[in-house]
């Protein structure tokens, strides 16, 4: 049974899009069922792609097949630095057999999503690209907009911290090991990291 999240207060800001911004790439969704275990839920899996800023974000729609209400709460999933997000597959298919919906994507210049120059990282992009995906999530099908929550981890892990703290949209956040204070034996990393979030 998947664990009711609250109610935010009116969405607003960055990150606030039409429905028609939203675009289904791929019609024919994937089927996935697990055949035991704790992925003995089944659930369907779509591809999804959506405006931030003007560069399209692609990523996946992971629904539960199995979920007893009309509106699924949701979980809007990023990758860290070093990563893409085929990486999050298997945390999204267990969240997703134990009833949360999940929109996972590529942040800007990353992966299938579009944006230059490429592999570039920027993290204030990849904030406004969390408050995008949040909008995309809100104007899904079957899915309450109320209800949505963001995970993200290493430097992900600490945009979430900054969308939650800016984004009343936002209902539950995770931040998993995320890249937030100068500590020993990463000091050179960190102090990087303060650089580009201190850029104007």
């Amino acid at each position: 049974m998947a664990t009711r999240l609250g109610r935010p207060s009116a969405p607003g800001g960055v990150g606030v899009r039409h429905r028609n911004s939203i675009r289904r790439t791929n019609e024919s969704s994937e089927w996935i069922g697990r055949g035991g275990g704790s992925h003995s839920q089944s659930f369907v899996r779509e591809s999804v792609a959506f405006d931030a800023d003007g560069t399209t974000l692609r990523g996946w729609v992971y629904r539960p097949l199995t979920l007893d209400e009309d509106d699924a709460p949701l979980i809007v999933m990023a990758h860290g630095y070093g990563s893409l997000k085929e990486g999050l597959t298997p945390l999204a298919e267990t969240f997703a057999a134990h009833g949360f919906a999940c929109l996972v994507y590529d942040h800007p210049n990353l992966g299938e999503s579009d944006g230059s120059p490429r592999q570039q990282i920027d993290p204030w992009a990849q904030v406004r690209g969390y408050r995008h995906a949040i909008t995309c999530a809100s104007d899904l099908a079957g899915i309450d907009p109320q209800r949505i929550g963001i995970w993200g981890t290493s430097f992900a892990g600490a945009h979430v911290l900054v969308v939650a703290a800016v984004d009343a949209r936002v209902r539950a956040v995770v931040s998993q090991v995320p890249l937030t204070t100068h500590g020993s034996g990463s000091n050179e990393g960190c102090t990087a990291t303060s650089r580009l979030f201190s850029r104007s």
